[in-house]
């Protein structure tokens, strides 16, 4: 045992202590990780097909900040598309390619609603667009999903685009609009009437449905919490090998205090059954034969 009280292997423990705890942290954090992702893809499942409301329910005001379970809620209102303020979102992406979002204000005439209308690639040469798809002309009855609006990244702002999809971004380029909803925009699902189609240089894809899928964050947790087991059992195995050395370095020089320990692990009863002479095993037929054969048996 004197081994295991040297300098040496108190900083082991230290170190096994320390993984143990970093493992188990490590290990919460996935697992935090999946809560949040599996209750994020329950709001997504229970709101993204459900019947449409109206925004007034999600949004009582105008300055309503969006709440977590109302993500993704189906919207209708009956307005106009603000033509004129047709906005473009830099750098998102579908399908593995960079292009902008098309993004438009939608009146009713008391509020207005940010709309995401899809996806338009870039151009091939510049920065910009491919084309700006047609808005439909007049009245138009829209339904589309309510998304909480993005932080804003303090990035300069490019003539008709914006880095992000928040309402000072949005009024630095089009100037005030009536009633804005700061908390929430939409990303379209359907308009009724529909636009007029697109160029096919510059199509408007529709925004993709979000994933559903929790990832391997459960998994992840699982496998920190293994490793946390791993330590302690690794250092006691390790000990025990320490103190079996020990002991038999300490027999090999004649220590009789390592003889007496010896002494008492095979002097008891066990130890002298074992030793007991064992009764000869029967020998077979065959066993019989090769030893008349050889002369063994005579």
């Amino acid at each position: 045992m004197k081994t295991l009280l040297t300098p040496r292997w108190a900083l082991a423990l230290l170190l096994v202590l320390a993984a143990v705890t970093a493992c188990i942290l490590l290990g919460r954090w996935q697992f935090h990780r999946y809560e949040a992702k599996a209750e994020a893809v329950a709001t997504i499942e229970r709101n993204y097909d459900a019947a449409p409301v109206d925004p007034a329910g999600p949004l009582p005001s105008p300055t309503s900040a969006l709440r977590a379970e109302d993500d993704y809620t189906q919207v209708t209102m009956t307005g106009q598309y603000r033509s004129e303020d047709t906005l473009f979102v830099r750098n998102r992406t579908r399908a593995s390619q960079v292009g902008f979002l098309q993004l438009v204000p939608f009146t009713d005439g008391e509020r207005t609603l940010l709309v995401v209308r899809g996806w338009v690639p870039a151009a091939k040469v510049e920065s910009t667009p491919a084309g700006s798809p047609p808005l439909p002309d007049g009245t138009v009855t829209l339904t589309a999903h309510l998304r909480p609006t993005e932080p804003r990244l303090g990035r300069a702002q490019t003539d008709g685009q914006v880095q992000s999809i928040n309402v000072p971004d949005v009024q630095g380029q089009t100037g005030p609009l009536p009633g804005v909803m700061t908390g929430a925009y939409g990303t379209m699902i359907s308009e009724d009437p529909s636009a007029p189609p697109a160029d096919a240089s510059a199509p408007l894809m529709p925004v993709e449905r979000p994933e559903t899928d929790t990832g391997p964050h459960l998994s992840y947790a699982f496998q920190w919490w293994v490793f946390a087991a791993f330590f302690p059992v690794g250092f006691v195995v390790a000990a025990r090998r320490a103190v079996l050395d020990e002991r038999d370095a300490r027999a090999e020089s004649g220590d009789p205090d390592a003889e007496a320990a010896d002494g008492s692990r095979t002097d008891g009863p066990s130890a002298r059954s074992a030793g007991a002479k064992r009764p000869r095993r029967r020998l077979s037929d065959e066993d019989e034969e090769d030893m008349l054969v050889t002369g063994e048996g005579l």
